[in-house]
């Protein structure tokens, strides 16, 4: 009997229904694979790092016993945001959603999500001789609710417009004047 390789018809057939077979289970690694590299990638934006490929995997896959390090308790929170976001039913945007996810961020560690700051904070930089330089002014604990809401108004519909790409700057308040800061055209 000739191999199935010079049996063309055999050969075809087989090779189809072996590829439908095994397709659901491939794209199911794929998409495995996907979600544990964003996983680690966004949160590696925020510092968020697990050293260990292996472990960070078991973390993602919800099969870490224990969550070792603040690191390990914040890809947790993490995955559980992604997943959350994932299963499509949390449209619209809007400020719960948002704290929601935040509480997820956070629901692994000692510390308590959900809620907006209640201080205000800045990025700095630290030199070797202990000089501090602010980087960056975040907007303050008293304004974050407004701005929040601001945010996820000017979303809303931009979902709706064609995909062009506006540029817009920060509007700092002059000097001397209570007025909140704007987005505006730059």
């Amino acid at each position: 009997m000739p191999p199935l390789n010079q049996r063309p018809n055999l050969t075809k057939k087989y090779a189809e229904a072996l590829y439908r077979d095994q397709l659901p289970g491939l794209l199911s690694q794929l998409a495995d694979r996907a979600r544990v590299a964003s996983i680690t990638a966004s949160s590696a934006i925020e510092g968020v790092v697990v050293k260990d490929p292996a472990r960070a995997s078991r973390i993602l896959a919800g099969t870490a016993k224990t969550l070792r390090t603040r690191s390990e308790q914040e890809l947790a929170g993490y995955r559980d945001a992604q997943d959350y976001l994932f299963q499509g039913t949390w449209q619209p945007l809007n400020t719960g959603l948002l704290l929601h996810l935040h509480r997820l961020l956070f629901a692994h560690t000692a510390a308590e999500g959900g809620q907006f700051k209640t201080e205000d904070n800045l990025v700095v930089d630290r030199s070797p001789a202990g000089d501090i330089t602010v980087r960056f002014r975040r907007v303050t604990a008293a304004d974050t609710p407004y701005y929040v809401a601001e945010l996820t108004e000017r979303y809303k519909p931009s979902r709706n417009r064609p995909t062009t790409t506006t540029r817009r700057c920060w509007n700092p308040p002059k000097a001397g004047t209570t007025t909140r800061p704007t987005l505006g055209p730059g």
